[in-house]
């Protein structure tokens, strides 16, 4: 059975070299606005800080 996808991310080559060699399952996408209409639709969700969320992370 093959993974189920849980997330998809845009992200940037710093993100990619901090997420190291572990995380190998990227696909490049070219410079250009194929994305530029969903980018703007999710630059409008406001965002809600969660510190109950945050400090679960840390925990781990």
């Amino acid at each position: 059975m093959p993974d189920k996808v849980v997330s998809i991310g845009f992200l940037t080559e710093q993100d990619l070299r901090k997420l190291g060699d572990g995380f190998s399952r990227h696909f490049p996408i070219e410079s250009d606005d194929h994305f530029a209409d969903l980018m703007a639709k999710l630059d409008q969700i406001p965002y809600h800080h969660s510190p109950k969320a945050r400090s679960s992370q840390t925990r781990r």
